[in-house]
């Protein structure tokens, strides 16, 4: 009896075995076929995944694509939306697609309530905004003239005169906020931003561009989150200009970091006031058209804006919004008056550092955690340490993929006592990548204890870097080094982008709710480096890195 007990869990395990394997290779074929755009062999294939097991959503999705692309609507809409129902592939692009695609074969049915349904969650929970492309899209015949259809695309905003047209702006923002943002209203109080934006509607008759985009800029500060924004214009005949200085907080001081080679005198002194306000007046201004997510991601916020003088003259006011007048004090207490003219648009005010050409106070011996700022990701070995430097969470463009620069990363540490991640310059990217880093140090013991790892953080580490490092905080024995992260562990986020049909002011508002702390309860501004070890302006001028002597005076109290 037991003979023949164990001869038929064999047998059953060797039929599982096939079973799982035939499983893998009928999806393997049906991929082939999507990839070769071979339609009919796909919608056969998917039919069958699907009718052995239903709980697949990206199966039901490509059956669905099969379909449509046969021309097969009828049985390809109810596909996709069984799709929708199953969360597709679980990310935000395929949701996306299947909305639209969704919406194509609902018009094609001449449905369309029920494509305009499929569109606006497409463009507000997942950014789409490619209506230009749907007019090559026979199916979309019927809809474009539809005016709802129109309010979607922007495209009834277009052609208005100056007035209407900004407040055909403000109506479509309005809209697009409530449906994009998950909660938009918590932290505002919503009866009090609608009272704001039915008076900024009143006023714009009387305004100038730069005044209303102020206007929009405190809507979205408002809101309270630091990827629900509206960005200075950077083309076009509303561009704003940009001085020629580089400005940095350290602490409550402003400073010019850096300046343009023909303002070197600057370079080293603290601003103590714009047009003739002072700092303190001029911050608090700021802060009711910026949209940080915590105090430290304002301070990086407002050494972009301060670099743009329209920006200044909003928050400063001053006649000439080109001209820009500053009081500075030098390092020896000279103060003295100074009036900068603006100009065209000719760096990134967004990058991680002022342009190599500009006098910088950071420059006189170029210190190593600023001299590669430029790169995507690098890493070196000194003595028995291995410095990393993460300054985005993406494949850099045209080389080393941020999989293959994790991989020859972990290799690395193997060979390591001790490992250094500087996030201070990463503003983020794509957290689906973070979790390869995270298991390369998980993998490695010898690392991943008390004073083995160590991640250096800063105003800049947000968006997909803050998820890393909460990542970080939650699954490794990382101690943290620098200033407080420039977001929460808990945040409202998603870089999902707009732009307005009239004015074509752009901006983004956020779209996911991410909880990278331990629990949703954890309402922590930032995380708090247990080392901290900020940039004063005498480090800055000696290229000295407070992070890294911290780390290196490091002794770990349990040895």
């Amino acid at each position: 009896m037991r003979r023949i007990l164990a001869t038929l869990v064999v047998a059953l395990g060797l039929s599982a075995s096939h079973a799982i394997a035939d499983t893998v290779a009928d999806h393997a074929q049906a991929r082939s076929y999507i990839v070769a755009e071979n339609w009919p062999a796909a919608a056969a294939a998917y039919r069958a995944i699907v009718t052995t097991d239903p709980n697949q959503g990206a199966d039901w999705y490509f059956w669905g694509v099969s379909l449509s692309r046969l021309g097969n609507c009828a049985e390809a809409l109810p596909a996709l939306e069984r799709a929708l129902a199953l969360g597709v592939n679980g990310e935000r692009s395929g949701l996306r697609r299947a909305e639209v695609e969704a919406a194509g074969c609902a018009a094609a049915l001449g449905n369309a309530d029920g494509a305009l349904a499929h569109l606006s969650i497409a463009q507000a929970r997942y950014g789409f905004a490619s209506f230009s492309r749907l007019a090559q899209d026979p199916r979309y015949a019927g809809l474009a003239l539809d005016p709802r259809f129109r309010r979607l695309a922007g495209s009834d905003g277009a052609g208005m005169e100056r007035v209407a047209g900004w407040q055909a702006d403000l109506d479509y923002y309005i809209d697009l906020l409530e449906r994009r943002h998950p909660n938009p209203f918590h932290s505002a109080a919503e009866a009090e931003w609608r009272q704001t934006a039915a008076a900024l509607r009143e006023q714009i008759p009387g305004m100038s561009d730069a005044q209303i985009i102020g206007g929009f800029m405190h809507l979205a500060s408002l809101i309270g989150d630091g990827h629900t924004n509206v960005i200075p214009p950077l083309e076009g005949p509303r561009a704003f200009h940009l001085l020629p200085i580089w400005p940095y907080a350290f602490g409550d001081e402003w400073y010019v970091m850096a300046a343009a080679p023909g303002h070197a005198d600057l370079v080293g002194a603290r601003i103590i006031a714009l047009n003739g306000r002072p700092m303190g007046e001029v911050v608090a201004s700021m802060r009711t058209m910026l949209s940080p997510d915590n105090d430290m991601s304002f301070l990086w916020f407002g050494s972009v804006a301060l670099q743009f003088s329209e920006f200044v003259a909003l928050a400063a006011p001053y006649a000439g919004a080109t001209e820009t007048s500053l009081d500075i004090e030098d390092a020896n207490g000279a103060r003295r008056s100074v009036r900068l003219t603006a100009g065209p648009i000719d760096r990134d005010p967004t990058g991680r550092w002022a342009p190599a050409d500009w006098p910088s106070m950071a420059a006189r011996t170029a210190p190593a955690w600023l001299a590669r700022s430029n790169e995507p990701y690098w890493f070196e070995r000194r003595g028995d340490l291995v410095y990393a430097q993460i300054n985005q969470i993406a494949d850099g463009e045209g080389g080393q993929t941020f999989a293959e620069f994790v991989t020859a990363l972990g290799r690395e540490m193997g060979r390591a006592r001790r490992v250094v991640l500087d996030l201070r310059h990463n503003n983020g990217g794509s957290g689906v990548m973070n979790w390869s880093l995270v298991r390369e140090i998980v993998r490695a013991p010898q690392i991943d204890q008390e004073g083995r790892l160590f991640v250096i953080v800063g105003r800049r580490t947000f968006s997909a870097a803050m998820n890393l490092a909460s990542m970080l905080e939650t699954h490794t024995d990382a101690i943290f080094v620098g200033e407080p992260t420039g977001s929460r562990p808990n945040f409202y986020g998603e870089d999902t982008p707009f732009t307005l049909p009239h004015s074509r002011l752009t901006g983004s508002i956020s779209s996911a709710w991410f909880q990278g702390g331990a629990t949703s309860d954890d309402s922590r501004p930032w995380i708090a480096p247990s080392l901290p070890a900020p940039l004063t302006p005498d480090d800055a001028l000696a290229g000295h890195d407070p992070a890294m002597a911290a780390i290196e005076a490091y002794r770990s109290p349990s040895r």
